[in-house]
């Protein structure tokens, strides 16, 4: 198994944790194994980590130094709060939860895949609503509630008798709005989900990344209640949660205000290797 589709049964495995706190720090815990194999996180391991101290929520990880200080590493993962990217983000949890209940109830690993018809894709008549499909694409609002939504596809799926590795495609309408549902048993050993929603990208995102270091800012003072000093792990999204244009030219152009000794975007690519940007600061 290549590194890359290591990778992303650790991630998968951890989003099928039940409860939602376990789930999140399973994710945290993935996350921190992706960042200490690049270059920034492998640096910031051997000036920072002698041994885990414990586990807990403010910050998400203490650490045992070297020199006998604790060490505190806080993680927030990164959505833009576009309508796209929350809807998306509502579909993405569905399909999750789909998943994992096909894998309780059938233990049959489930790939999952959501498209969402979007009328002005495929509807559009004049010039004019090319453009706004260009330059706002992705549908923004769903006609019914999260409930809703995933009961009316896990019904299709579980009524799918014999389930193989030959993808079944199903359309359903659910309020006078359109889904195509792709599932089949996973090729991979785990069960994979995606969401099909396209979303404009940013091609500045500084002020997104900013107003997340920002709002951790707020908190810092209680994170160092548990440890001496602390940093700060931003996540880049797997998927279309982000839609961000991050480059190693733009990162080094910019100076952010952070309270914490240091502070990271990790980027998960798919490929091979997590990449991780050491921010720039002026501490507040």
């Amino acid at each position: 198994m290549s590194r890359f589709a290591t990778t992303m049964k650790e991630y998968f495995m951890a989003q099928m944790e039940p409860k939602h706190n376990v789930r999140q720090k399973a994710l945290e815990t993935f996350y921190l194994s992706q960042f200490l194999s690049t270059l920034e996180g492998k640096k910031w391991q051997e000036k920072n980590i002698c041994c885990i101290d414990k586990n807990q929520e403010e910050p998400d990880f203490i650490f045992n130094t070297p020199s006998n200080e604790k060490c505190g590493l806080e993680i927030v993962s990164w959505v833009n709060q576009t309508k796209q990217c929350r809807a998306t983000q509502i579909l993405y949890d569905i399909a999750r939860d789909i998943c994992r209940t096909i894998k309780e109830r059938n233990n049959i690993n489930l790939s999952l895949i959501i498209d969402i018809y979007n009328p002005e894709e495929w509807e559009r008549k004049t010039g004019e609503d090319y453009l706004k499909y260009a330059y706002n694409p992705g549908v923004k609002k769903l006609y019914a509630n999260a409930k809703s939504i995933k009961k009316q596809f896990l019904d299709i799926i579980i009524a799918t008798s014999h389930l193989t590795e030959y993808p079944r495609q199903q359309w359903i309408s659910i309020n006078g709005q359109h889904f195509k549902l792709s599932f089949c048993r996973s090729w991979a050993e785990y069960p994979e989900f995606f969401v099909n929603n396209m979303s404009f990208c940013w091609d500045d995102p500084m002020q997104a990344i900013q107003n997340m270091i920002s709002e951790k800012n707020k908190k810092y003072d209680s994170y160092i209640k548990n440890c001496k000093i602390c940093s700060l792990l931003i996540i880049s999204p797997l998927y279309n949660t982000g839609n961000s244009l991050i480059t190693p030219k733009m990162i080094a152009a910019h100076h952010f205000t952070s309270k914490f000794k240091d502070t990271y975007v990790l980027e998960l690519h798919d490929s091979n290797s997590p990449h991780a940007h050491k921010l720039l600061v002026s501490y507040s």
